[in-house]
């Protein structure tokens, strides 16, 4: 179904007769978000996106449309790009009952992901370019938004 103008930044509005209250008594669906802010990481970007996943959940929360019956939000942490660091809040996060994750960040990510995989636990990287995670037989729950090495190429 296609979504209602209410879902969008702006636009002439839902159509008439369309509700555009968000539901109540929602079912809250918690994300982990593993960024790197801090540590010695090169080419960190914590930073840089942090307010857009936070503006994104407020987004599709506002949105009577779009998860109607789910309310997202998310727990911060800052992983210092450290795999160390990054599984050990992995697996907190997982005893906690957190849904899915967004992260890590680093170069390398196929501990984390195993680990995601392992708990059936969605991951969602937009900074991980490890080769090994592409494998989806291994990493059946990991995604990314970034080509791993082997598929970089320069001009």
């Amino acid at each position: 179904a296609p979504l209602h103008p209410d879902c969008f930044i702006s636009g002439p509005g839902p159509p008439a007769g369309v509700s555009t209250q968000v539901k109540e008594n929602r079912t809250k669906v918690e994300l982990g978000y593993l960024t790197a802010v801090t540590g010695t990481m090169n080419n960190r970007q914590g930073l840089m996106i942090s307010g857009a996943i936070k503006y994104a959940v407020e987004k599709i929360n506002n949105c009577s449309t779009l998860l109607e019956d789910v309310e997202l939000d998310f727990l911060y942490n800052d992983t210092q790009g450290d795999v160390l660091k990054s599984n050990a809040i992995l697996v907190d996060h997982i005893c906690n009952d957190i849904a899915a994750f967004i992260g890590p960040e680093g170069p390398n990510c196929n501990v984390e992901a195993m680990v995601a995989a392992s708990k059936n636990r969605a991951m969602i990287s937009y900074r991980c370019s490890d080769p090994e995670v592409s494998d989806k037989d291994r990493y059946p729950t990991f995604t990314r938004m970034e080509p791993p090495d082997t598929q970089v190429t320069t001009s």
